[in-house]
């Protein structure tokens, strides 16, 4: 059993030479994950950064108009189970949702869905795109900054997926030459982020220390997930929840 929904970091070789069965905490951040996320695009949109500064400077400004989520499209890297439940949220909030993943195939939430290689193609339509996906062989590094210019000058960027997914200069220069509007990262190529990182003196990027998933009852959750697997593997029953494809890394 292993506590985190991650499984990048796992000895792959030695367990599959040991045919040893992993099960991860799959599902257990997804609340915490989707309040993080909603968190960050409500920050953004209703310009609360700006309004606790006029707070600050004693200002009362009763002009001040914020932009609507609604209608607005969001496009998610990664359809699993977190992007599902972020996808339902978003949904509630009257939006467009769209989801990439390596197959292409149809997933509950998301009013449409696209092969992983088709993804520049769609970048266009998207308002907001959220990285939600697995670090494995084919997405680290996936994001080039060819993927960040073929974003809209307009977009906000999040990431709460992994920061592997990105070279950390690639999304310094996204944010330097404009390619994206704003970025949001709670993860980063490595970690934890260097003192010295550039991400610290750019304006257009707000950043956390890989806490998004954190939350009080996590531990609890994935301990009902391993009791539930435990009594199968007694009773000699395939194991039912959260078995990880090794070959896929997820």
């Amino acid at each position: 059993a292993w506590y985190a929904t991650g499984v990048n970091t796992l000895p792959f070789k030695l367990i599959n030479q040991k045919g040893i069965q992993v099960t991860n905490a799959k599902g257990v951040h997804a609340q915490q994950l989707s309040e993080f996320l909603f968190a960050f695009i409500l920050d953004d949109y209703k310009q609360l950064k700006e309004v606790y500064k006029e707070q600050e400077q004693q200002i009362y400004n009763s002009k001040r108009t914020t932009q609507s989520i609604e209608n607005k499209v969001i496009l998610f890297l990664g359809t699993g189970v977190i992007a599902k439940r972020a996808a339902q949220v978003a949904k509630v909030f009257g939006m467009k949702t769209i989801g990439i993943n390596t197959s292409g195939r149809k997933v509950d939430q998301f009013d449409q869905t696209f092969l992983l290689r088709e993804r520049a193609t769609i970048y266009q339509e998207a308002d907001i795109i959220v990285n939600l996906l697995p670090e494995t062989k084919e997405t680290y590094h996936l994001l080039t900054s060819e993927d960040f210019k073929a974003m809209n000058a307009h977009t906000l960027f999040i990431n709460i997926g992994r920061g592997t997914i990105t070279k950390e200069d690639t999304i310094v220069s996204a944010l330097k030459n404009k390619w994206i509007r704003k970025a949001y990262l709670d993860v980063f190529e490595k970690e934890p982020l260097n003192d010295n990182s550039e991400l610290y003196d750019i304006d257009d990027v707000y950043l956390t220390s890989h806490i998004t998933g954190n939350g009080e009852n996590n531990k609890s959750k994935a301990t009902d997930i391993f009791i539930n697997n435990f009594k199968s593997f007694l009773n000699k029953k395939p194991l039912i929840e959260n078995l990880v494809d090794i070959d896929k890394g997820y």
